[in-house]
């Protein structure tokens, strides 16, 4: 700290934030601090103010140094707390119930002014510098008091003498120091069990259905199992419980309002089982499921989810899945393709041929698709789908979906070369889900548990896949164009119904 008398430096000397503290409560008769020459009123062009305060937990000075007081300033021009190197100090932490930063140095030019008037009399303007000390605690249970704004007012008085003061926002001066007061919260809690269970009417395997968990990435054991295993004679596991704090609504240091938490639950297949999931004649479900969690925090910590959530896998055997075919029998796949590398001239569709409209709506979500569904004739020993354009077609003779076996039919290209809407079919995966909208707004839904490749006229394959599961929707489209024109291949898509 070097001090100015009548304009000039004297030697500086330095003296740490206890020594100084001391001097400024009147206890530093040891301090070695000269309270009579440097920190008396008749000092010169200068002044040194101390922020200091207590932290209070409880009622009590807490001990721990769990605490950090962080200092701002709110003008641009002000100054800050520094130590005897120099060097700025924001931050401080907690010192058994006490905290202090270095003082702050007013120097002649961030002081008040003072002008003579007319009269010869001397008027003094004092300045305002504003700053905020705020808190951070690492104790979870415990909100952070509010921050503490406050000004620090510096003037000079007639004989040019500095004088410094701190003063609240209202214009009070503020004589105690800077308090924050805390108080211990029960730790709010929330629990939600994750169960999983198995429907199977069949002879169970000796080792069981197992399922796996797959926890969100923040989220990692909790709950302690990812594997269950279930079996005949305990045909229900759980994963554990999962509780849940307030501060898992912490995200980059943020307290959100509502977090949702999505957790997935898949059976496990075995080695050897085919590519519809079928081993030693079950077949398994190869659906993911999921169960979602949210909490809440708006007006108290809650979780929007029951206390346990069951989560249910149906299996059958092989020949249960058989169905008896309903649908009509035809001799020719239609044609759902047009060259993709040449433009083809479309007549205009003959009114015996025209589709009937159904006002339903088909929706692929792993395909950002949503298309209207019209009804194709059987027209000889084939289906007249060129003119479907956009849409997707309702081979007539089969059920509407949900209602049966039915098959849809779409093109992978137009006439126009532009893709088609069933043009990427065969990303579909399987247990993806596929919706079917009704007329009455009727929502329906089904989950992919087949995508095969077949040949052109490979009839009974398609009806195989066809009628796997009743009541299941098919799609149909043309695959691998030929040089010469046409497609050798068609792609199926087969999904049960899951619900409504």
């Amino acid at each position: 700290v070097t001090e100015i008398k009548g304009g000039q430096e004297q030697t500086p000397t330095t003296y740490d934030a206890e020594q100084i503290r001391q001097a400024i409560e009147g206890s530093g008769t040891d301090s070695g601090v000269p309270v009579g020459e440097f920190f008396n009123t008749e000092r010169t062009n200068a002044e040194l103010i101390l922020i200091s305060g207590v932290k209070q937990l409880d009622g009590q000075e807490p001990d721990e140094q769990h605490w950090t007081f962080t200092i701002s300033a709110n003008d641009k021009d002000a100054p800050m707390p520094k130590d005897a190197s120099g060097q700025t100090v924001t931050s401080v932490e907690n010192d058994h119930g006490r905290f202090a930063f270095p003082p702050i140095l007013f120097t002649p030019n961030q002081l008040g002014e003072c002008f003579m008037d007319e009269n010869g009399k001397i008027d003094c303007e004092p300045k305002e510098y504003t700053y905020t000390v705020s808190e951070t605690t690492t104790i979870s249970g415990i909100t952070n008091d509010s921050a503490k704004n406050f000004r620090v007012r510096v003037s000079l008085n007639e004989e040019r003498n500095a004088h410094a003061e701190i003063i609240d926002p209202v214009g009070e001066e503020i004589r105690d120091r800077l308090t924050f007061t805390n108080r211990t919260e029960e730790a709010k809690t929330a629990e939600v069990e994750l169960i999983v269970t198995k429907v199977f009417d069949g002879q169970w395997p000796e080792e069981g259905f197992s399922f796996q968990l797959t926890a969100p990435s923040d989220m990692e054991g909790r709950p302690e199992k990812d594997t269950v295993t279930v079996t005949k004679d305990q045909p229900t596991a759980s994963f554990g419980k999962i509780t849940f704090t307030p501060d898992d609504l912490m995200i980059d240091g943020q307290s959100l309002n509502n977090r949702q938490f999505i957790y997935s639950i898949t059976e496990v297949i075995p080695e050897g089982a085919d590519e519809n999931g079928i081993y030693n004649g079950i077949r398994y479900d190869t659906e993911r499921k999921y169960v979602s969690i949210t909490l809440s925090n708006i007006n108290e910590f809650t979780v929007d989810a029951p206390f346990a959530i069951t989560t249910t896998f149906t299996n059958k055997t092989e020949e249960e899945q058989q169905v008896t075919p309903t649908a009509p029998h035809f001799f020719r796949m239609p044609e759902t393709g047009f060259s993709a590398v040449r433009l083809t001239t479309l007549s205009e569709q003959p009114l015996d041929l025209k589709y009937k409209v159904l006002r339903w709506t088909l929706e692929i979500p792993s395909l950002s698709l949503m298309t209207d569904i019209v009804e194709v004739p059987l027209t000889g020993d084939t289906y007249p789908v060129s003119w479907l354009g956009s849409s997707a077609g309702l081979l007539e003779g089969y059920a509407l979906p949900g209602r049966g076996t039915s098959i849809l039919t779409g093109h992978n290209h137009l006439n126009t070369m532009e893709a088609g809407p069933f043009a990427l079919l065969k990303e579909v995966g399987i247990g993806d889900r596929l919706f079917v909208l009704d007329p009455e707004n009727r929502l329906q839904s089904f989950t992919v548990y087949a995508n095969e490749r077949i040949s052109e006229n490979d009839l009974s394959g398609l009806t195989k896949i066809a009628e796997r599961y009743e009541n299941a929707l098919t799609l149909l489209t043309c695959e691998d164009e030929r040089p010469e024109g046409g497609y050798a291949n068609r792609r199926v898509i087969a999904a049960r119904p899951t619900g409504n």
